[in-house]
C-alpha cells in the first residue's frame, strides 16, 4: 500500500527516520526509549548535480559534501522539476511540485495554510523543536519572510541574497555593501536570540566595521540552535546556504 507524505511524516513522530540524523553527542541514539531522531537538513544553493566531488567533477571540491554522500546514499537517477532557487525551495519544503504548490517566481510565496503542510511544521506539531539557517528565499517581502519564520521555534534566517554579515549590527549586506532592502531578519547575540521571530533591521549597512561571508557565520548560529533548543524535544534543523547561488563574492 502506498504511504502518503503526510503519513510518512507522521509515523516519523515515533520511528527512527530521518533526512540526516546527527551522529554526535547532540543526537539521540537510534531506539532510545523511542525517541524520535534529531534532523538535519543541508540545503545548497543552485548548485548543479555534477558540481561535486562526488559527481566526478575534477575542479570543484566539495570535500564534506563528498563524505555525506560516501558516508550515507547517494541518489543517482533523481532530477529536479523547477531549477529556479525560489520555486525550487518551495518544493523541497512542501514535497509538491510547482504546479500543486503554485510558486512558480521569486514574489510568489506560501499562504499560512499551505505552510503548515511543509515539513517544518507537520514534524513541529509532532513535537519536534524546529529552526530555520540561512537563506529563506519565498517571496520578496517582509511579511513573507516573517510569516515562514512563524512556523519555527529558533529562526536564523534572511530572505534574500545575503552574500556577507555585518559583524557589528548583526545586519545582513548585499554585494554591492547596500543593506538589502528593509526586510533581512537576524537571531544573532545579544539583543536577539532567536525565540520571538524575526528581528527587522533597517537602513544601510556600515561597511567600515567588519564583514563575512554569510557562510562562514553558519556554525556559529547552528551554535546558537543547539544551545537554546529544547533538549526534551528532538529537533530538526535546516541549513539554508546561500552558496553556491551567484553573485559569486570573494571573502572580504
Amino acid at each position: 500500500m502506498a504511504t502518503t507524505r503526510r503519513q510518512f511524516l507522521g509515523q516519523m513522530g515515533g520511528s527512527g527516520v530521518g533526512l540526516l540524523g546527527l551522529r554526535s553527542a547532540v543526537a539521540a541514539p537510534v531506539g532510545e526509549a523511542g525517541r524520535p531522531p534529531n534532523i538535519l537538513f543541508l540545503f545548497s544553493d543552485d548548485q548543479r548535480w555534477d558540481a561535486l566531488g562526488c559527481m566526478g567533477n575534477p575542479v570543484i571540491q566539495t570535500p564534506n559534501l563528498d563524505a555525506l554522500a560516501r558516508e550515507g546514499v547517494l541518489f543517482r537517477n533523481s532530477f529536479v522539476t523547477t531549477s529556479i532557487c525560489a520555486p525550487n525551495r518551495a518544493c523541497v519544503l512542501s514535497g509538491q511540485y510547482v504546479r500543486r504548490h503554485g510558486i512558480d517566481d521569486f514574489f510568489k510565496t506560501f499562504s499560512d495554510a499551505a505552510l503548515q503542510e511543509t515539513y517544518p511544521a507537520l514534524l513541529r506539531a509532532k513535537g519536534y523543536y524546529t529552526g530555520f539557517i540561512g537563506k529563506w528565499g519565498i517571496g520578496d517581502s517582509i511579511g513573507a519572510t516573517a510569516r515562514g519564520a512563524a512556523i519555527f521555534d529558533y529562526w536564523g534566517g534572511a530572505s534574500h541574497q545575503t552574500n556577507f554579515w555585518h559583524e557589528r549590527t548583526c545586519r545582513y549586506v548585499t554585494h554591492d555593501g547596500v543593506h538589502d532592502k528593509t526586510d533581512n531578519t537576524c537571531t544573532c547575540p545579544p539583543d536577539a536570540r532567536g525565540r520571538a521571530g524575526p528581528h527587522v533591521r533597517t537602513g544601510k549597512a556600515n561597511m567600515e566595521d567588519p564583514v563575512h561571508l554569510t557562510t562562514d557565520i553558519i556554525p556559529a548560529k547552528v551554535q546558537g540552535f543547539l544551545s537554546q533548543r529544547d533538549p526534551q524535544k528532538p529537533f530538526c534543523l535546516s541549513v539554508f546556504f546561500k552558496s553556491p547561488h551567484g553573485p559569486l563574492d570573494f571573502d572580504p
